[in-house]
């Protein structure tokens, strides 16, 4: 279960569902590529990132939907690009062992505790949440950030900073509503 990982775990498998599967990049430095993905499982969710060669020979045939079996990576603690509210995640370097399964049913496919703004509001700082909110307006910090004015159906409103690439990447209409989800709280 990925409720139970820990860094001391050496001999492990996860099976989950991948319900998330990120582009492949190459690195900014040094040759080789990677990706990510969220694997989720009937206790909850963690980031699993594979790297170099193992990332070129899993990219095709990790499906995002589908269920598979990992064992063989090494486990460490979150990086702050991990949004899945697990504090460890899954790397995969060398030796994975990648085993499919006819779909189970019983790892769920949606898993999202929506919170209202209030709620999120009340939390301490550095952990993750899911919201459903209307775009009211945005602000333009500087030329790589923007800041979105959000409020749910109680007219609670926060802001949510988001870097001027994933902007871009999900084209934001005002007073449209949105479905944000695993955003961790940084500095409210």
């Amino acid at each position: 279960d990925i409720k139970q990982v820990k860094i001391e775990c050496k001999n492990w498998t996860i099976k989950g569902r991948v319900v998330y599967k990120s582009e492949i990049k190459d690195f900014k430095k040094g040759p080789g590529s990677f990706f990510y993905a969220t694997i989720r499982d009937k206790t909850g969710e963690i980031r699993g990132t594979f790297f170099k060669h193992i990332a070129e020979q899993y990219y095709e045939r990790i499906k995002t939907g589908n269920v598979y079996s990992f064992s063989g990576g090494l486990i460490d603690k979150a990086t702050a690009f991990n949004y899945t509210g697990c504090p460890f995640e899954l790397l995969f370097k060398e030796g994975l062992i990648l085993n499919e399964y006819v779909d189970d049913e019983s790892i769920p496919r949606n898993n999202i505790n929506v919170q209202s703004v209030n709620e999120i509001l009340v939390k301490s700082l550095d952990v993750t949440v899911s919201f459903f909110a209307k775009l009211l307006k945005v602000v333009i910090v500087s030329i790589d950030t923007k800041n979105l004015v959000l409020v749910d159906k109680w007219n609670s409103q926060i802001r949510l900073e988001i870097k001027s690439a994933y902007y871009k990447k999900i084209n934001f209409e005002e007073n449209r509503y949105y479905m944000f989800k695993n955003i961790r709280i940084g500095c409210i």
